[in-house]
Formats: C-alpha cells, sequence, structure tokens
C-alpha cells in the first residue's frame, strides 16, 4: 500500500477464487485481516482500499467494517445476506489485568490503595502504554477488599476511583464484559496469568469469566504459566483450551523470539 493505493494484490488475487466459489453456494462470507503493524487505528493502514480491490477481484459487492469485534462488527455481520462478502478490520489487543493493571494504573496516577504495584516499572509501563495505544485494555471496574484473605467485606471501585486501604483482588463485571468482547471474534488469544486471586473462591469470578470466555471464543488458545493451569484446573476449564504450558515465563521468551535452551537442542538432534 502506497498513498492509499494497492501496489500488489498478490494476497487478494490468491483468496478471491475461494471465496467466490463460497458466495456463489450461498455462504456468507467473513473476511478478517490487517494491514501492517498499525500501533493504534492509522487512516494509513485501513483494510477499506482492500475491499474495493477485493470486490473487483470476486466480482461482487465487498462490504467493509473498522473492526472485528463491538457493536460494529455485530451489525454488519447480523446485516450480511447469503452469498455476500463482508471484510472486517483485525485489530489485536493487550488485554491485563490482575496486579500488573496496578502498576498501570499507578503510571497514570491513580490511586491503587494498598494493592501490589511494582514500583521499578513504572517507566516501562508508560512507554507500554504510549506504544500500544488503543490497543492496551484495562480494567475499568475492580473487585477490592481490605485484606487478601475469604470472608472479607467487598466492594466494587471504578479503576481510577480505589480508595485507601483497599486492595484490588478481582476485575469487576464491566471489565468481564470489556475483555469477553475484545477476546470475541479473536483468531488468536495467548493467556498468560489469572486477573485475580484465583484461588481464593471470593475473588475468582473474573478469572472464571475470563476464561469462559477464551475457550468459548472460537480462537486458537494458547495458555501459559502454574498460576493459570491451576485456575483453570480449579475453576473447572481443564481441556477446553488448544494448548497448555506449565512454563509461563518460557513461554513469554519463546514469544519474544528469546532462543530456549531446551527447545534449541531438539533442533540439533
Amino acid at each position: 500500500m502506497a498513498n492509499g493505493a494497492i501496489t500488489d494484490d498478490a494476497r487478494v488475487r490468491a483468496a478471491a477464487p475461494t471465496l467466490l466459489h463460497l458466495a456463489q453456494r450461498g455462504a456468507k462470507v467473513i473476511v478478517m485481516s490487517h494491514l501492517g503493524r498499525p500501533k493504534d487505528r492509522e487512516p494509513d493502514l485501513s483494510l477499506k482500499p482492500v475491499a474495493g480491490q477485493l470486490a473487483r477481484r470476486v466480482g461482487l459487492n465487498v462490504e467493509f467494517a473498522p473492526d472485528c469485534v463491538g457493536d460494529v462488527a455485530r451489525t454488519a455481520v447480523d446485516g450480511l445476506q447469503a452469498g455476500q462478502v463482508l471484510l472486517l478490520e483485525k485489530v489485536d489487543s493487550l488485554l491485563i489485568g490482575g496486579a500488573m493493571a496496578n502498576t498501570f494504573f499507578k503510571a497514570r496516577g491513580w490511586p491503587t490503595g494498598t494493592g501490589l504495584v511494582e514500583d521499578t516499572a513504572l517507566n516501562e509501563a508508560t512507554a507500554v502504554e504510549r506504544e500500544a495505544g488503543d490497543k492496551l485494555v484495562l480494567p475499568v471496574d475492580l473487585v477490592c477488599a481490605r485484606k487478601m484473605e475469604a470472608g472479607e467485606a467487598l466492594r466494587i471501585f471504578d479503576a481510577e476511583k480505589v480508595e485507601p486501604g483497599w486492595m484490588a483482588l478481582d476485575i469487576g463485571l464491566r471489565s468481564v464484559a470489556l475483555f469477553a468482547e475484545k477476546v470475541r471474534g479473536a483468531g488468536t488469544v495467548i493467556w498468560n496469568g489469572p486477573v485475580g486471586v484465583a484461588e481464593i473462591k471470593d475473588f475468582s469470578d473474573g478469572t472464571r469469566a475470563v476464561g469462559e470466555a477464551i475457550a468459548s471464543s472460537g480462537a486458537y488458545s494458547l495458555v501459559g504459566g502454574g498460576d493459570t493451569v491451576a485456575a483453570i484446573d480449579s475453576l473447572g476449564l481443564s481441556g477446553r483450551f488448544s494448548h497448555v504450558s506449565t512454563g509461563g515465563g518460557a513461554t513469554l521468551e519463546y514469544l519474544e523470539g528469546k532462543e530456549l535452551p531446551g527447545i534449541a537442542i531438539l533442533k540439533e538432534a
């Protein structure tokens, strides 16, 4: 893509015969893709021009929606008729819950009560949020208690309004709905870490709900980390994910592209 014009439509040409075949057989054809690696919603990387080129190659009108989740995408899909084609813009998201979210909250200048915060990582949190833009999704409400113990009185606070003496120990219902919406329609979901203190029943609802959303999403789901594995076992979610790794740190390092000695030696065998 250069100045809004498509310079190479090889992938469009390759996909067109299959899409046309599906449409001719009466399917509602929904295509999801992305252009480049946008850090936010960047007009220069919008798929809208691709919809026009795809329409020309397929020989059918192609509808376009600027997102693959939420009301915009849902309305577009609901309005699709048999034999029609819809192109959804895929927007990746980074969802952060649990204690890690507190560090991002404090970096924003929000109160975190007595919640756990990694003070040495505040600058890094700010940098991550700046780079991720709208792709970074944090909880909007929090389940809080004065102590990390079962049976404690619970209060729900807006994420930016946690009062002194209270600590966030789970995400609230609005956050669960937000996270579930982001997961819905995803092609791949990587889950590393519960979104609350899931080993205590009072603070496990958020993790259970997010796990249910991931398991039901239809996406390829990779679960990593001992705490996450323990959570899905205790919450009755075992066996519902594509792959489960007990090595959370190793999983993230592998995704970063770092060499893992155990895998490296296998490649040499």
